[in-house]
C-alpha cells in the first residue's frame, strides 16, 4: 500500500497559513465583540442593500440640515447678543439724555452727551457685527461692511446742519438725512453716505424638509436708523458741532434722548422677530437629532453582532489556536534520531 505524506516545508507552509487565519478570524470577531458591530456588512443585510442605503442616505440628508441649523443658530445668537447691546445701550442713554436736558446743571448734560457719543461709536460697531465670514446686518449683501466710521457720519451730518441755530430746523435736517422718504426722490443720505449694505434680506437657509429660515433685519430697519439718529445728534452736540446757547443744546438734548426711548420699541420687535427664528432653529436641532439618534439605532440593531454567539466563536478559535500552537511545538521536536 502506498501512503502520502506532506514534506517539511509544505506542513511548515500549512502550519503558518492555518495560523495566519485563524488570528484573523480571533481579530474579526474581537473587533465584533467590542463595537457589537458585524464586520461582513454584506452578510450581515443578506446581500440586501437597500435600508441600509436608506438610513445612511436619510442621516446624511438629516446631518447636512443639522449643520446648516448649527451655523444660522451661530449667526442669529451673534444678531440677538448685538441687538440687545443696542437695545440696552440706547435705552439707558435716552434716559440720560431727557433727565439731564431738564437738569439746570451743565455738567449734567455733558457727561449725558459724552456717553451718547461713545455709545454711537459703540453701536456702530456692534452693527458690523461679522460671523462665519457674512457680516450679521448686511442683508443680501453679506460680504460688504454695513456701516461707515462714526467720524465719516458724522461729518457727513455736520455739513447738513452747518450754521444752524434754530432747533426745529436742525431736527428737520437730521429727520430728512436718516429718514428721506422714497417717494420725494431725493437722495438718500443715510444710505448713500451711512448704511452701505443691502435693505433686501438675505437670501433664505434650508435646515429641513419643510423650514427655509430668512433672517429678516438689516442695518436699513427703522429702529436702527432711529437708534443712530438719537445718537449722532446727542454726539454732534457733544462736539459743539452744533454752536448755540444752552437753551438750544437743552432742546437738542431732549430731542435725542427722545428719538432714543421712541426706538426701544423697535429694537423690542426686531429682538422678538430674532427670537422667533432662534426658537425654530431649536425646534429643528431637537427634531433633527431625535431623527439622527433614530437612525443610528436602526443601523445598529440592522449590523449587530450577537454577543453570545460573538463571545462563544471567539472562544472556539482560541482553542483552535491554542491548539495548533500546541501541535507545532510537538512537530518542531521531531527527529529521526528519537524515531529510532
Amino acid at each position: 500500500m502506498n501512503y502520502l505524506s506532506t514534506g517539511d516545508m509544505a506542513l511548515t507552509y500549512q502550519l503558518r497559513t492555518h495560523n495566519t487565519q485563524i488570528k484573523q478570524t480571533l481579530s474579526r470577531l474581537s473587533d465584533e465583540l467590542t463595537t457589537g458591530v458585524k464586520s461582513d456588512i454584506g452578510k450581515a443585510v443578506q446581500g440586501n442593500f437597500t435600508t441600509l442605503s436608506a438610513l445612511e442616505a436619510s442621516r446624511a440628508r438629516l446631518s447636512s440640515y443639522k449643520l446648516a441649523a448649527d451655523q444660522t443658530e451661530i449667526f442669529v445668537t451673534s444678531a440677538q447678543s448685538a441687538l440687545e447691546n443696542i437695545q440696552n445701550q440706547a435705552s439707558q442713554i435716552g434716559k440720560s439724555l431727557i433727565s439731564a436736558a431738564s437738569s439746570p446743571a451743565a455738567a449734567s448734560a455733558d457727561v449725558a452727551l459724552s456717553a451718547a457719543a461713545e455709545a454711537f461709536t459703540s453701536v456702530l460697531s456692534a452693527l458690523n457685527t461679522r460671523t462665519n465670514g457674512r457680516y450679521v446686518f448686511a442683508g443680501e449683501d453679506s460680504q460688504t461692511k454695513p456701516f461707515a466710521s462714526s467720524q465719516e457720519i458724522l461729518t457727513a451730518l455736520a455739513g447738513t446742519v452747518e450754521g444752524m441755530t434754530d432747533p426745529d430746523q436742525i431736527i428737520a435736517a437730521i429727520d430728512a438725512w436718516f429718514d428721506v422718504p422714497a417717494s420725494t426722490g431725493e437722495t438718500d443720505e443715510f444710505a448713500a453716505t451711512a448704511y452701505k449694505g443691502s435693505s433686501v434680506p438675505a437670501a433664505g437657509i434650508r435646515i429641513s424638509d419643510t423650514d427655509t429660515l430668512t433672517f429678516p433685519v438689516t442695518g436699513n430697519d427703522t429702529a436702527i436708523r432711529d437708534t443712530l439718529k438719537g445718537l449722532a445728534l446727542a454726539a454732534l452736540v457733544s462736539a459743539d458741532v452744533i454752536g448755540g446757547d444752552n437753551d438750544l443744546r437743552s432742546s437738542l438734548t431732549q430731542s435725542a434722548g427722545l428719538y432714543l426711548t421712541a426706538a426701544d420699541t423697535g429694537l423690542a420687535t426686531l429682538r422678538g422677530k430674532v427670537g422667533l427664528i432662534e426658537e425654530k432653529i431649536a425646534d429643528a436641532q431637537a427634531a433633527q437629532t431625535a431623527e439622527i439618534s433614530s437612525i443610528d439605532l436602526a443601523k445598529a440593531k440592522l449590523l449587530e453582532a450577537d454577543p453570545y454567539e460573538t463571545a462563544t466563536a471567539l472562544e472556539a478559535v482560541e482553542t483552535q489556536l491554542e491548539t495548533l500552537y500546541t501541535l507545532t511545538a510537538r512537530l518542531s521536536q521531531l527527529s529521526l534520531t528519537n524515531y529510532l
